[in-house]
C-alpha cells in the first residue's frame, strides 16, 4: 500500500490493555446498548459464517455457498472449510452471502425474493461499519457487524438475528477454548500495530488461517471489545463530522454509506481518477482503485470505479480536511483543465 494512511485504524497499546475478567455475556450488553438493538459478540465475521454454515448443515464437498466476486480471499479461504464457495448460481447453492460493500447496504429485498423461491439461506455481511438501523433484512438469517474497520480493534464482530437457533449456536461455540485463539489474536495484534499495514502479508495470511481454529477467543480479546466500545460514541461523534465534511464538499461525487453510524469509508467517484489518485498521493493517502457495486445485488451487479475516502480515527482532522479540499478543487476545474491535469501527473 502507498501512502502514510491507511483505510483501517492501527491498534495502539492504550486500545488493548491489560486482559481482564471479562466474560462474553457482558461484551453482549455493552454492544447491545452502543447498536440499540440485542446482538451477539463473537471474534469475526468468518468465524460466525462459517458457524452459521455448520448450523445449516453444509459440507465442503456437497454444497455451495454463492457470494459476490468483490469478496477478500480471506474470507473466502474461511468458508471454504464448510461450503464451496461459487460466483455464479449452480444446482448445489444452499446459501447466499450479501456483503455490504464499503457501507453501501445490499438490495436485499430483490436477492431475498429469490432466496426464498430455490429455498436458499440468505446470509447479511456488514464489514464497514454500523447502520442506524441494524435489523437483518427482510428474509435474511443472521446479519453479521464487523468492528474491526471502522474501529481500532484487533478482532470483533456482531450477530443479529430473529432466528434463536442461530444465536445459541454462537453461544454455545464460542464456549469452547482453544491455544490457536492466542495465536490468531496475537498474529492480528502485530498485524494491526502497524501503522501502514500491508495486505496479505504473511503474519495476517497465518492469522486468518487461525481464525477458524481460535473457536471462542481468549480474555485479551474480550478486554479489547469492551474496550473500544467504551469509546464508540465518541468514534461515532468523529465520524458523523468527517462524513459532514465529505459530502459538504464534495456532492454527489461522495457515496455516503448507508452504514453511516458508525463509517469506515466513503466511495469517491472522481472525473479524472488519475488526478484524484495525484491527489490522495500529496495528501499521503492511500491511493488504490476499487470497483463499487452500485446495483448493490449479488445477480445483476454493475461496477463503477471509485477511490475511497478513510474516515480513520487516526487520521488528524487537518489531514483528511486538505484530502477533501483537494479532491473538492478537482472537482471545479473545467474538464480541459482536469484532461490537462492528468496528463501533466
Amino acid at each position: 500500500m502507498s501512502g502514510a494512511f491507511t483505510l483501517e485504524p492501527h491498534v495502539e497499546w492504550r486500545d488493548v490493555g491489560a486482559p481482564v475478567r471479562t466474560s462474553w455475556e457482558a461484551v453482549d450488553t455493552a454492544a447491545s446498548a452502543f447498536v440499540g438493538r440485542p446482538v451477539v459478540a463473537l471474534p469475526s465475521v468468518r468465524v460466525g459464517l462459517g458457524w452459521t454454515l455448520d448450523v445449516l448443515g453444509m459440507a465442503r464437498h456437497r454444497d455451495h455457498v454463492l457470494v459476490p466476486r468483490f469478496m477478500g480471499r480471506c474470507i473466502l479461504s474461511a468458508l471454504s472449510r464448510h461450503a464451496f464457495p461459487v460466483e455464479a448460481v449452480t444446482p448445489d447453492v444452499r446459501a447466499v452471502i450479501v456483503v455490504d460493500q464499503f457501507g453501501l447496504r445490499h438490495e436485499t429485498a430483490a436477492v431475498a425474493a429469490r432466496c426464498r423461491r430455490e429455498g436458499w439461506a440468505l446470509l447479511e455481511d456488514s464489514p464497514c461499519g454500523i447502520a442506524a438501523d441494524e435489523a437483518p433484512a427482510p428474509g435474511a438469517l443472521v446479519r453479521f457487524i464487523a468492528l474491526s474497520k471502522a474501529l481500532p480493534i484487533v478482532q470483533g464482530a456482531l450477530a443479529v438475528s430473529d432466528d434463536g437457533a442461530v444465536l445459541d449456536a454462537i453461544r454455545e461455540r464460542r464456549r469452547r477454548d482453544s491455544g490457536w485463539s492466542w495465536a490468531a489474536w496475537l498474529a492480528m495484534l502485530g498485524q494491526r500495530r502497524r501503522r501502514e499495514a500491508v495486505a496479505y502479508s504473511a503474519i495476517a495470511d497465518m492469522a486468518y488461517e487461525a481464525y477458524p481454529l481460535g473457536r471462542g477467543g481468549n480474555p485479551w480479546l474480550r478486554t479489547n471489545v469492551r474496550r473500544v466500545l467504551a469509546r464508540a460514541r465518541e468514534v461515532e461523534a468523529l465520524h458523523g463530522r468527517r462524513l459532514g465534511l465529505i459530502q459538504g464538499r464534495l456532492g454527489a461525487r461522495a457515496l455516503v454509506p448507508d452504514v453511516a453510524r458508525l463509517g469506515y469509508v466513503v466511495p469517491y467517484l472522481p472525473r479524472t481518477i488519475e488526478a484524484a489518485q495525484a491527489a490522495f498521493r500529496r495528501e499521503g493517502f492511500h491511493d488504490g482503485v476499487y470497483h463499487v457495486d452500485l446495483a448493490r445485488n449479488v445477480f445483476a451487479p454493475r461496477w463503477e470505479k471509485a477511490l475511497l475516502i478513510p474516515l480513520n480515527v487516526r487520521i488528524p482532522d487537518e489531514r483528511l480536511a486538505a484530502l477533501v479540499a483537494g479532491l473538492a478543487a478537482l472537482d471545479a476545474e473545467p474538464a480541459g483543465m482536469a484532461q490537462s491535469s492528468r496528463r501533466s501527473e
